[in-house]
């Protein structure tokens, strides 16, 4: 399911922030933006998040921002008295080809490059900083969650409402069904007698009663109602469990599908032609949602 979570987090000398959003997958897949020295510790981030999150691809984002420190840099003297000897140099030299120069301030060197060292031991500010991070990952994991239950009681509304409407087309079918049983054996026998007539072909009112009854049976659907009922039945369970059930709510769903297409080709009716026609509608729809359930 989709969602998006984030938290923030002031430390002593840096800050955090975690943005986590997920778009709809029927499998688990992170993409993470990390800060430079955390990328050894993607797998043990995947780890947290897949506690939650099962399904659906997560968008990662971790943004550091530290406050930077005295020790944290250091000045090259070795190249700051290179660049000026060389300046002051070329200021000689400029001097008594020319007019006299200004001579060289040191401050207008600190720009060049070389000069000022990164002090800061990444491995070191990574040990101290990953226990905060990992807490507002955490933060963010849960409100990310929070936000996907939402959806998912929603769609659970949803679902069960798409239930009933399958049940009311079904009891519409039910009560078709004893009807068009009646329709059928009697347009049956009139075709059988229509067809043996020309030929002066008798048979047994026994024998006819027998065969169309084969034929009548072959055609009933009460089977398929009974199991579609049933699937139902076993939805509406599955909906209410506290559990991952997406797997079995596809399955589900797939099944009532299959009794809903056999109901439509065994039933020659018009009427339960189109009761089909909206139950299949109505199973698209669920089929859709629940791809995105864990």
């Amino acid at each position: 399911m989709t969602g998006y979570g984030e938290a923030r987090h002031q430390a002593d000398g840096f800050s955090t922030s975690v943005e986590l959003r997920t778009v709809n997958n029927r499998y688990f897949k992170l993409n993470g933006r990390l800060p430079d020295g955390y990328r050894h510790l993607e797998s043990e981030i995947e780890s947290q998040i897949k506690q939650v999150i099962r399904r659906g691809t997560v968008q990662l984002t971790i943004r550091l921002n530290r406050d930077p420190q005295p020790e944290d840099y250091t000045l090259n003297v070795t190249a700051l008295e290179s660049y000026y000897l060389q300046a002051e140099k070329l200021r000689t030299k400029l001097a008594k080809e020319l007019n006299p120069v200004e001579s060289v301030r040191l401050d207008s060197l600190l720009h060049l490059p070389g000069l000022i060292l990164d002090q800061r031991d990444p491995s070191q500010r990574v040990e101290k900083e990953w226990p905060i991070v990992q807490k507002t990952l955490a933060e963010a994991v849960e409100n990310l969650q929070a936000m996907r239950l939402r959806e998912g009681q929603a769609m659970q509304r949803d679902l069960e409402s798409n239930c009933n409407e399958i049940a009311s087309h079904l009891q519409t079918v039910d009560e078709r069904r004893g009807v068009i049983s009646e329709v059928f054996r009697d347009r049956l026998l009139e075709r059988v007698r229509q067809a043996l007539e020309p030929h002066e072909v008798t048979i047994s009112t026994e024998d006819l009663i027998r065969e169309v009854a084969i034929f009548t049976e072959r055609a009933d659907i009460s089977e398929e109602v009974v199991r579609l009922r049933s699937h139902l039945e076993q939805y509406h369970k599955t909906i209410q469990d506290q559990e991952s059930s997406g797997r079995k709510l596809d399955f589900l769903t797939q099944e009532m599908y299959r009794e809903i297409n056999t109901i439509g080709s065994k039933a020659n009716d018009v009427e339960i032609a189109q009761e089909v026609v909206e139950m299949k509608a109505v199973v698209e729809k669920m089929r859709e949602m629940v791809q995105n359930l864990e």
